[in-house]
């Protein structure tokens, strides 16, 4: 019997790869977005306990230790819209590595479903031939027995 052999299994076995590349890029990218997103944070909490500690120093603030905390407190919010930016541009990022990663898998499984559909026809085939030879095989022992039998 010969074995069963799909012609375009090292095409399958390369969408596998490629599969496999965008799914780590995926996940690179999200790593990225939630180091990204704990960078935010970090900011977001220095800009609270700063504010936090400016409301208690109010009164004992001098004119000058208070126009260096606004332009602290404006350079922290004009990091933290940075960093949301970067955030929004990251996303972009995953959403395309994602949508790449259903196209590769789409032909993927395109192509899994050609094999299993060609596999299938091969198995066919087989049990075919070897049903047609388990009825020969009957028949020659029936045509015999039979021969014998009129002797």
């Amino acid at each position: 019997m010969e074995r069963f052999s799909f012609d375009l299994q090292t095409v399958l076995n390369l969408r596998l790869q490629e599969e496999e590349k965008a799914m780590n890029e995926v996940a690179a990218k999200e790593a990225e977005y939630q180091r990204a997103l704990q960078g935010r944070s970090h900011l977001e909490k220095s800009l609270i306990t700063f504010l936090q500690e400016q409301r208690h120093a109010r009164a004992s603030q001098s004119a000058l230790s208070f126009r260096h905390s606004v332009s602290w407190r404006r350079d922290i919010q004009s990091s933290l819209r940075e960093k949301d930016r970067e955030l929004a541009d990251i996303h972009r990022d995953i959403c395309r590595a994602q949508e790449r990663l259903n196209e590769i898998t789409q032909k993927r499984k395109i192509l899994e479903k050609l094999r299993e559909k060609k596999e299938y026809q091969w198995k066919r085939k087989y049990a075919r031939k070897e049903q047609e030879f388990l009825d020969e095989l009957a028949q020659n022992q029936f045509r015999q027995h039979r021969d014998e039998a009129s002797l």
